[in-house]
């Protein structure tokens, strides 16, 4: 069993209040006092306001949003030692009440990180704890293809939240949900579970998550075909996203920039997307970089680049065989697959 230990330095955190929002600096001391080397594969921070409720939560994990565990670059723990980490998570909105905080980490790989946490949420009856860990199991399993599996860990994790009153954490499931469904091939479902969540962070005035979820759901109505519904929530995406929130950025230029090929303004459409590519380049969200060059593979594809398309859907499959998903290396490749077909089409009806 590991003996491991976590020390904030120091430990009254200092804030520092910026003109893009609060900046949190204190370190994270891990120490291994077991007999096995351990290594570190999340990283969870949880804000709570002055009445203890938390009114929003941070994870950096192995899932593939910005940013990702491969932000600590040294994340070994050595039996009998320990180790030094800044804190990842360290930029809040401004206006947001940060009254106390709550780190834990998780140990081992993703799946087994999540099991022994959901393990030990149900032993404490933490369920605000099991309900995260659902969501983020979530995901995990429609990355393996139990799409059933996946679609009742979401749903209950996001019940469950409903029901604590905790409506920006419910709210938040959305974007694990919508990816599960994406995987499925359902955009539909996708597109239903974001605008709950739309609604819902609406109706409170929460607006960092709601850039991220206004450009998810873009990317659902895309799918579609839905383009002009897509423009609308990529414009809006656009409008809400703090300059420093990448995924967010990189997730409106991706769903504009399908929109505009559409339009066949390719050399505007191809101009975003590559600056969707290029702005997640150096992260480590492993899954957003796969949708940004699914959407550069579609867009090329529709301007008759076939080499760049090639190209993009060639690294699609890279990343998602660095994420070891069947699933994804195979909506890749069906998606090249679909738009050369169509390409064919289009190029068959004209022909005299």
């Amino acid at each position: 069993m590991p003996d491991l230990a976590l020390e904030i330095l120091p430990p009254r955190v200092y804030v520092e209040r910026t003109g893009v929002g609060q900046l949190l600096n204190f370190d994270l001391h891990l120490k291994n006092d077991g007999l096995e080397d351990v290594r570190l594969a999340s990283v969870a921070l949880e804000v709570l306001d002055g009445s203890g409720a938390v009114v929003l939560r941070r994870v950096v994990d192995e899932h593939g949003l910005r940013p990702a565990i491969e932000t600590i670059p040294e994340r070994n723990i050595p039996a009998g030692g320990s180790l030094l980490v800044f804190n990842p998570l360290h930029t809040f909105p401004p206006d947001l009440e940060l009254a106390s905080l709550c780190v834990a980490c998780e140990f081992g790989d993703a799946a087994e990180a999540a099991a022994r946490a959901l393990d030990e949420a149900a032993v404490s009856g933490d369920r605000h704890a099991a309900a995260t860990v659902r969501s983020l199991l979530a995901s995990l399993e429609a990355l393996r293809g139990d799409f059933e599996h996946a679609r009742e860990l979401y749903a209950d994790a996001r019940a469950v939240l409903e029901d604590l009153g905790l409506t920006v954490a419910a709210a938040q499931t959305a974007i694990e949900s919508s990816r599960v469904e994406m995987l499925a091939g359902e955009p539909g479902a996708a597109e239903a579970e974001l605008r709950r969540s739309y609604v819902a962070l609406e109706a409170v005035g929460e607006r960092y998550l709601l850039s991220t979820v206004a450009g998810l759901l873009g990317q659902a109505l895309a799918e579609q075909g839905r383009y002009d519904e897509a423009e609308e929530f990529a414009t809006i995406a656009r409008d809400v996203a703090a300059e420093d929130d990448v995924d967010s950025q990189a997730l409106w230029r991706s769903v504009h920039g399908r929109v505009l090929a559409r339009k066949e303004r390719f050399d505007d459409a191809e101009r975003l997307v590559k600056e969707a590519v290029e702005l997640l380049a150096d992260t480590d969200g492993s899954l957003m970089q796969y949708g940004a060059w699914l959407a550069l593979a579609e867009v090329a594809e529709l301007a008759g680049n076939r080499q760049l398309a090639q190209e993009a859907a060639d690294a699609a499959v890279r990343l998602a065989e660095q994420k070891e998903s069947d699933v994804a290396s195979a909506l890749a490749r069906e998606r090249l697959a679909e738009l050369t077909a169509s390409r064919a089409r289009d190029a068959s009806a004209l022909s005299p």
